[in-house]
């Protein structure tokens, strides 16, 4: 959105007194103020464009906050996670119940663990104010399709309301720590698209080991790699319960 500014004496106006006069001379300073302002504004807006670029993301993503009112709550919430002020109730929630990072992967009990699984990458998301209407339910597609094709489909099913993308690593390594069996039936992946150490986006799967049926591995897969069919998509679901 663009805005007309104009600074200055309006036309016809009359100057009638000289403190009136030498208060007209201050009111350009306000439009170093607006620009100052607008300039901060551009390089916040810039930073999260460019963060949401190097995930993958698009400017379709970037549109969507103004449109999807469960991505800006999310989004929200993240920065007053990191914010002085207080936020009650869900901030309260957030530390009773969170672990950390490496608790989480080893409550997972994976055999390998590629070394670029790292928090920077996949952070920890808040607790959400309505998590609990929400469960991590697994998606499957009903054709092979490279993870990269397959992330944007979910993001397709998220604008049409069916289901709720993960927005970070959290409930993800909950929900595979309580269903230890299932990635020795099938492949899980976090849909989650982030940069390895050598620059290449990836996705977080996590499987069986490869010469071990019994053991569980969590690999990092390029965008290009194939997901049949069998793989599963952890996504949110509405809960039964609580679905309109």
């Amino acid at each position: 959105m663009f805005f007309q500014a104009s600074f200055g004496p309006v036309q016809g106006a009359l100057v009638r007194s000289e403190p009136t006069a030498r208060k007209e001379k201050f009111m350009p300073r306000k439009k170093s103020e607006f620009l100052s302002a607008w300039g901060k504004a551009f390089e916040i807006f810039k930073c999260l464009v460019d963060a949401v670029l190097t995930a993958g993301g698009s400017d379709e993503d970037i549109a969507r906050i103004q449109t999807n009112k469960a991505l800006l709550a999310q989004l929200v919430a993240t920065v007053m996670k990191y914010s002085k002020v207080a936020v009650e109730p869900v901030a309260a929630v957030a530390v009773a119940t969170k672990k950390s990072f490496t608790e989480l992967l080893a409550a997972c009990r994976q055999y390998c663990v590629n070394n670029d699984f790292i928090e920077p990458s996949w952070p920890l998301e808040p607790v959400a104010a309505d998590e609990r209407e929400w469960e991590v339910v697994e998606h499957h597609f009903d054709k092979t399709v490279k993870l990269k094709y397959g992330l944007a489909m979910l993001k397709d099913l998220a604008m049409k309301g069916e289901i709720r993308l993960l927005v970070g690593s959290r409930r993800a390594m909950e929900w595979i720590a309580d269903h230890p069996d299932a990635q020795l039936d099938h492949p899980v992946i976090i849909p989650l698209a982030a940069q390895n150490s050598d620059g290449s986006l990836v996705v977080p799967i996590f499987a069986r080991h490869w010469d071990d049926g019994q053991q569980r591995d969590l690999h990092l897969c390029y965008l290009d790699h194939d997901a049949s069919p069998v793989y599963a998509w952890l996504v949110l679901r509405k809960r039964p319960s609580v679905a309109r």
